[in-house]
């Protein structure tokens, strides 16, 4: 997956692709030098939990 990095004040991180948006769950903080940064991310099926909600 790539797409637009956004990190929040609270070190919360979301990756920004088109209309939709991955949250993340870190486990350390991401360099605020990296905010607005197009990044690629990938990782093991098993390691990746998805939730959907209704609006």
């Amino acid at each position: 997956m790539s797409g637009l990095l956004h990190l929040a004040n609270d070190g919360a991180a979301h990756l920004q692709m088109g209309h939709w948006s991955v949250l993340f769950d870190l486990a350390s903080p991401i360099r605020i030098s990296l905010d607005e940064s197009w990044v690629e991310i990938s990782g093991p099926a098993d390691a990746i939990s998805s939730s959907t909600s209704s609006r």
